[in-house]
Formats: structure tokens, C-alpha cells, sequence
């Protein structure tokens, strides 16, 4: 296989996966979801089981952040999230 300069190259087999994600409006309910089933009524749902059970570990400290900016989750004592009974009320594509 020759290169445009001319010499000899080879085929790059890595593929880029451009599937597009789920929405920012598909994630946050999810995401609150997953932070209501998480929680009892003693305790919030813990930061690291909420990052492994997202199912976009990429987004979850900003889908997070957007969720307690509408009042949906807050963090009762650091490192945990509840949900509020506003998550239901709360606009996710706002």
C-alpha cells in the first residue's frame, strides 16, 4: 500500500464507533431514576455506584450537576444524591 507521499504504509484497522449517544433529554431521567432506586429512606444513593450504574459514564457528573441545578437531586451529605419530589415536576429539556 503506498502512502500519498509516496512511500510505503499500511491500512489503520481502528475504527472510530460515531453511533450517536443518548440525549441530554434521554439521560436525565434515567439518570434520576437510577438516583431514586438508589436511595433509601436513611440514606442518598452513593456517588460511585451512581457513576457505575449510568449508562453514560462520561456525561454522569454533568447530567448530575444539571439535575441538582433544576432542583430534581441535591446531596444531602457529600459523596451522595437523593431525588426530590420535583424530579417528576422538572422539565428535563428546559
Amino acid at each position: 500500500m503506498e502512502t500519498s507521499a509516496g512511500g510505503v504504509g499500511f491500512a489503520d484497522d481502528h475504527r472510530i464507533d460515531v453511533t450517536p449517544g443518548k440525549s441530554q433529554a434521554e439521560r436525565l431521567p434515567e439518570l434520576g431514576k437510577t438516583i431514586y432506586d438508589l436511595s433509601d429512606e436513611d440514606s442518598g444513593a452513593p456517588h460511585d455506584v451512581v457513576e457505575e450504574a449510568a449508562a453514560d459514564a462520561e456525561t454522569v457528573e454533568a447530567d448530575i450537576e444539571s439535575l441538582k441545578r433544576k432542583s430534581a437531586v441535591y446531596e444531602p451529605s457529600t459523596g451522595e444524591h437523593r431525588a426530590t419530589k420535583r424530579l417528576r415536576e422538572v422539565s428535563i429539556d428546559e
